[in-house]
């Protein structure tokens, strides 16, 4: 009122404010109901099976927690993989076991994936390399592994370049 007796303006962010706040007297409880039907609803999908494997790959394709869930879904694919075929688990039921250690649906169908795909005589590197969701270098180093015969080893280094490219996000992101 002082300004508008003195012909003057708001300024712009000050004015949107002003605006945003009639906006939300006017609209705002339906505003509100559609957010807390949007939450509910999302819930609710996501304690579908088919609902949380979406959840988690959309997930894996947000910016920076995305990334995040890649390098930490690789590294605990590699270090218990690599320990399992390293103590002569045969690789099926080592796939079977890692395809249950990780909390990532979308990560886990992959292993489940690259199982069914080894079954069938073909290879495993093909398989984590065909589907966005670990990180690619795991594909290549797993191609080395299984040419040289020394899988177990190649995922242990995996599993210590990632553990320490996790350390390194965190430390970053915190």
């Amino acid at each position: 009122e002082f300004l508008k007796g003195m012909g003057r303006k708001l300024p712009p962010s000050t004015q949107a404010l002003v605006d945003l706040s009639t906006w939300f007297k006017i609209h705002g409880a339906v505003a509100g109901s559609l957010v807390v039907a949007a939450i509910v609803t999302g819930a609710l999908v996501y304690l579908t099976p088919q609902g949380r494997l979406a959840f988690d790959a959309v997930l894996l394709r947000v910016p920076v927690v995305g990334k995040l869930l890649r390098v930490a879904g690789t590294a605990l694919f590699a270090r218990a993989f690599g320990i399992l075929i390293g103590s002569g688990v045969t690789v099926l039921e080592a796939l079977r076991t890692v395809e249950d250690v990780g909390r990532n649906r979308h990560l886990n169908r992959i292993v489940a994936a690259a199982r069914q795909r080894v079954f069938s005589g073909g290879g495993l590197a093909e398989t984590l390399a065909s589907r966005r969701g670990y990180m690619p270098m795991l594909s290549h180093m797993v191609a080395v592994g299984e040419a040289s015969g020394t899988l177990d080893d190649v995922l242990d280094e995996v599993a210590r370049f990632y553990e320490a490219q996790l350390a390194w996000q965190i430390k970053k992101l915190t």
